[in-house]
């Protein structure tokens, strides 16, 4: 059960992070280079990024967003040979503007994490998304743009 709770921890860190546009805090929860596949949602193929170039399109994008909420719940972890491969679900409300219409795009679905335990701290060495379902429009150009004028958080 030990594993899991360190999953859940990380994975707990990594959404709380992002929300939180902590980049610091969510740097030491990757390896230098991981796998990172969104083909569920933008089409296209995995990429291998560095950790510093998947936090720079992050910084880049989500502080357009007035307000973030992921929640990455109920892992089943599993041991593949020198890693562990995590199954959980995602949720994630993105939100521009405020008062009574803001704008609000919902991501609802799973994510398979691989993570592997370097010296006695696990870091994530490929993230994939599984969207089931998308409620409003993709609001992540818009926050881009925002993001560059300054806007947002």
């Amino acid at each position: 059960m030990e594993i899991t709770l360190r999953v859940a921890e990380l994975l707990q860190r990594l959404a709380h992070g992002v929300d939180q546009l902590d980049w610091d805090a969510v740097r030491p929860l990757f390896a230098e280079r991981a796998r990172i596949d969104y083909t569920s949602l933008d089409g296209g193929d995995p990429v291998e990024l560095a950790r510093e170039d998947l936090i720079g399109a992050w910084s880049a994008m989500l502080p357009g967003f007035d307000a973030t909420e992921h929640m990455i719940a109920w892992p089943l972890v599993t041991r593949r040979g020198e890693l562990w491969h995590v199954r959980s679900q995602v949720m994630a409300w993105h939100r521009i503007g405020g008062g009574a219409q803001p704008s609000i795009w919902e991501i609802g679905g799973r994510y398979d994490h691989l993570l592997r335990d370097r010296e006695g701290r696990l870091e994530i060495v490929a993230m994939t998304l599984e969207v089931a379902w998308q409620r409003g429009d993709d609001l992540r150009p818009r926050a881009a743009e925002r993001a560059k004028r300054g806007e947002g958080r």
